[in-house]
């Protein structure tokens, strides 16, 4: 798995009959986007018979990779990679700080497992845990404009038809579910429009709250990682909630179920 913006390395092995490296007459990569378009990098032929490109994805998604080699010794290789959409809420060290692994054999397997753990965390509590900046368009027409990810802490910006709101003429409502405009003492609704409210706000979880969303990030770490290496651990009936692979730790539950989204909006 990689971050929006890193470097891709690619690679591909050309052999002969015999199983050798050899050259092929020519080699072509071709990279599917996860909207469908596609790219064709250029690819060098850094020995014999080793054929290499870079790409730098500029969206999130999955990625995927053909290599096609005509001529002399051709052949084809599928492959796919994935580009995630944000970073997890724990470090790589603090992940193997907390499962003791010293080893960096599978450091980008454990990258994988943090990314997995904090979208269930979030998915479990119907909101954003790992602090981020959300930029969002809404019709106007009502007081409200309901966020997608609810809880924001912040607003940085209202603007309704290309023109900036003062930050008195609107506030947070609900737990941070909604933007709501007003004249300082009583609502009054956005101009009516399509995609016409643009709304820059701040969404995650901080102090006391951020402890505990670290926390069940890590316990859900350690049993996904456990699992997937065919632990089994005993169902003692206060740590995991059943004896499968998929269930949520109890102790996991415990921790988010406080941060939970209660807003009525999700």
């Amino acid at each position: 798995m990689y971050d929006l913006g890193d470097v891709v390395g690619l690679a591909v092995n050309v052999t002969d009959a015999a199983g050798a490296l050899a050259n092929a007459t020519a080699v072509v990569l071709t990279i599917t986007l996860p909207d469908g378009s596609t790219a064709t990098p250029s690819v060098t032929n850094s020995a014999t018979g080793v054929y290499v490109a870079t790409y730098t994805p500029a969206a999130v998604g999955r990625y995927g990779v053909r290599w096609v080699a005509t001529g002399t010794n051709a052949s084809t290789f599928n492959d796919a990679f994935t580009v995630a959409d944000g970073a997890g809420l724990i470090s790589l060290d603090e992940a193997k700080a907390f499962l003791n692994i010293t080893s960096t054999t599978n450091d980008e397997e454990l990258r994988e497992f943090i990314r997995a753990a904090t979208v269930a965390a979030e998915k479990y509590a119907q909101r954003k845990l790992v602090r981020e900046s959300f930029t969002e368009t809404h019709d106007g027409g009502g007081t409200l404009v309901v966020l997608r990810h609810p809880r924001a802490t912040s607003v940085t910006s209202v603007s309704v038809g290309g023109s900036a709101l003062s930050a008195s003429d609107y506030r947070l409502k609900f737990h941070g579910g909604a933007v709501e405009r007003h004249n300082g003492t009583t609502a009054v609704p956005f101009s009516r429009g399509i995609d016409n409210v643009s709304v820059v706000y701040v969404a995650g979880v901080t102090g006391d709250d951020l402890t505990l969303a670290i926390h069940a990030v890590k316990q859900m770490l350690k049993h996904l990682w456990a699992t997937q290496r065919g632990a089994k651990r005993p169902n003692t009936g206060d740590e995991w909630e059943s004896g499968a692979g998929y269930s949520f730790p109890r102790r996991v539950m415990e921790l988010l179920d406080p941060l939970a989204n209660s807003t009525g909006f999700a």
